[in-house]
């Protein structure tokens, strides 16, 4: 298909060289940037670093000939951001890329404690959210730890399950502190003071948050939640584009893919817990829950194109949400085999960029998607 526009950057971060110059990513972008070739989109990826505003240009990298070629591109109209992290100099970019018109697909980040500020102010969600504090010292842990005997503790701003803990009082004298972390570990003392210091180390001057934890059902001895993929269309509406369940290895505190997980169809979790009936239901609801999380959200934060929303379901049944993330991976559905589903998420953020820049969809492009 002839590429006509619009422009569309894809904003990445450099981690690798040569044929995988960004990591575990490279096979994502080179997806998006087909997604967008096959829109008649010239497209191509950035790092924060390739910007000529002097120019007005960015070098660019296109994948030509089994090979990633540098070229030089215009300013786009539309940036889908798939970079990680907050920094200085991404935050200049932005807004100095915006003043110039260009458009972006999705926030820098919502963090966790702004995620549950927002939801708990929705009288039809707040029921399902975790009790949630700032963490603030020892005392605010003990006040914690003595209300609901266990609990996590999050990084506000972490992704990928990274300097996760969970604290517990597992006997009138004991508790315990694992990590999930590069260097994971358990450790226990006889009071939340002597633990303290340790955490210290994993929370530096970060700030993070602390959740009851709930307890959520296992599957092959791990713990288990659902990934629900909420993206919008070239339409502009949002639409569940999947959804799996994410099951920890065993022993682990968290079920990210990242950290070891591995994916399963929910249907194939839900039914070792529940009959057919609930199981429908549950299934029903989860869609349901993801769709409200991601419009209440919407409301209250600038133009985003894509979450992927993490619930937990309860050993009764009942639904949590757990977190909203703005950067959703999508290798679960190629571990569960649904390859339809993967490539689907990968079309649908080229397709909002699509609406976002006011172009109209090419006529073959939409009688192939009938």
């Amino acid at each position: 298909m002839k590429r006509e526009g619009p422009i569309v950057g894809i904003l990445v971060d450099i981690r690798g060289g040569g044929n995988k110059p960004f990591g575990p990513q490279t096979m994502f972008i080179r997806q998006l940037l087909q997604a967008g070739d096959n829109l008649g989109q010239i497209c191509f990826a950035f790092t924060v670093n390739d910007v000529n505003f002097d120019q007005k240009q960015i070098r660019g990298y296109r994948w030509t000939k089994g090979a990633w070629v540098r070229q030089w591109f215009s300013l786009p109209h539309v940036v889908y951001p798939r970079d990680f992290g907050v920094s200085p100099s991404k935050v200049r970019l932005r807004q100095r890329l915006m003043s110039l018109g260009c458009q972006f697909s999705s926030p820098l980040i919502i963090g966790k404690w702004r995620s549950w500020e927002i939801l708990s102010a929705c009288p039809e969600l707040s029921s399902t959210l975790p009790e949630t504090r700032k963490l603030e010292g020892v005392k605010s842990l003990r006040e914690m730890v003595g209300a609901y005997g266990s609990i996590y503790i999050k990084p506000v701003d972490g992704s990928q399950g990274r300097n996760i803990a969970r604290l517990r009082q597992i006997n009138p004298n004991g508790f315990e502190l694992c990590y999930n972390s590069a260097n994971g570990l358990r450790r226990f003392a006889g009071s939340i003071s002597a633990l303290y210091a340790p955490l210290s180390r994993l929370t530096g001057s970060r700030k993070f948050i602390m959740q009851e934890e709930i307890k959520l059902i296992r599957f092959k001895n791990g713990i288990a939640d659902v990934r629900v993929l909420v993206q919008k269309d070239y339409d502009a509406v949002w639409k569940i584009t999947g959804k799996a369940c994410r099951v920890g290895t065993r022993g682990a505190i968290t079920s990210n893919i990242s950290g070891g997980g591995h994916g399963y169809t929910v249907r194939r979790v839900l039914e070792e817990h529940f009959d057919e009936k609930h199981v429908g239901s549950i299934l029903h609801d989860l869609d349901e829950l993801a769709l409200m999380v991601v419009d209440a959200l919407e409301r209250q934060i600038d133009t985003v194109g894509e979450m992927g929303i993490d619930l937990g379901i309860d050993v009764n049944g009942k639904l949590w949400f757990i977190e909203a993330n703005l950067r959703p991976a999508r290798y679960v559905f190629i571990q569960m085999g649904d390859m339809d589903t993967r490539m689907l998420a990968v079309r649908r953020p080229m397709e909002f960029a699509h609406y976002l820049s006011g172009y109209k969809l090419p006529p073959q492009y939409l009688r192939d998607a009938i």
